[in-house]
């Protein structure tokens, strides 16, 4: 009877860290082990981020950034050309009118 219960444990465990079905119309990106510390490397992190605007082309009327900040809230704000700005970014993600670059604030 315990052999049986070992077995039994055993295969909970193996299915336990199985794979996850990521079905279709699903977000690509959402976790696909059950395993956390790898769906913590498929987006990267929220917190504070710095982009600077590097466009060359002064044809754009207004700059601008589009994000959700660490909070939820969708943003939408102005920045002048050659700026640089720190922003609380979930999932680090912006998205801008304009060539930039972005770095993680450590």
């Amino acid at each position: 009877m315990k052999k049986l219960l070992i077995i039994a444990a055993v295969a909970f465990l193996y299915i336990g860290c199985a794979k996850v079905d990521v079905s279709p119309g699903t977000n690509q990106a959402a976790v696909t082990t059950a395993n956390t510390s790898e769906a913590s490397q498929i987006l990267p992190p929220t917190g504070y981020y710095t982009i600077t605007n590097t466009e060359t082309d002064w044809g754009i009327v207004e700059y601008r950034i589009q994000y959700t900040d660490c909070n939820g809230k969708y943003q939408d704000i102005p920045l002048l050309m050659q700026e640089s700005i720190t922003l609380c970014l979930e999932n680090g993600k912006a998205e801008t009118n304009f060539a930039h670059t972005i770095e993680k604030v450590k």
